[in-house]
């Protein structure tokens, strides 16, 4: 049995496939919490971008891409799904733009719960959470930071997203984010399945 474990800042997510086949495939932008999922593997490869590569990826040094977003791409990759712009959610919010033969990585924001977390820390904002509300306008601090975490950053990432485009998320705030641009596909994995494919035709 195949484990992918996806270790994030804060998160380390992981995925079964029944394949026959004794591996652990790791894709990390945590080296520091990379050593508690060794200790539950016999044989590790870990994820990482190559020139085998079906797709080449919009920087400099494609090695600084994020070993999740270049997973994401992988999985739209192999799904067949591009153009795309993918979005993962999580501890930080990552949107790229996947054309089928290149990655164009286009914005990384904070995460809703960093954001809560640095609103929380001013003087005046102490205690306070976060409070959806309808109507135009806020009428309680708690309703103005919902405005100013949730739908200024949905807004801002919105404003890259064209017409007409394939909109995949993922990560564990993709159902608040598809909520807040009020479109888009979310799918649970996408990150892992798509090391699985990678790793699968021998990609590393």
């Amino acid at each position: 049995m195949s484990r992918v474990y996806s270790i994030g800042n804060t998160t380390v997510r992981s995925l079964s496939i029944d394949d026959g086949v004794e591996m652990c495939i790791i894709v990390s932008v945590n080296p520091q919490k990379e050593s508690e999922v060794m200790k539950l593997c016999r044989k590790v490869v870990r994820f990482k971008y190559s020139e085998k590569f079906p797709f080449d990826i919009n920087y400099e040094n494609p090695l600084h891409a994020g070993a999740d977003r270049v997973a994401f791409a992988a999985f739209a990759f192999y799904e067949g799904i591009y153009p795309a712009y993918l979005l993962d959610a999580g501890t930080f919010i990552t949107l790229d733009y996947f054309s089928g033969r290149t990655l164009y990585p286009v914005a990384t924001v904070p995460g809703f719960g960093l954001l809560k977390d640095a609103l929380r820390r001013g003087y005046n904002l102490k205690g306070l959470s976060p409070r959806e509300f309808e109507g135009e306008f806020p009428k309680a601090p708690e309703e103005t930071l919902y405005n100013g975490i949730y739908r200024v950053t949905g807004c801002g990432l919105g404003c890259f997203i064209k017409k007409d485009v394939h909109l995949l998320i993922t990560g564990g705030d993709a159902e608040i984010i598809k909520k807040l641009l009020k479109k888009g596909i979310c799918v649970n994995n996408a990150v892992l399945y798509g090391a699985y494919y990678a790793f699968k035709n021998g990609l590393f």
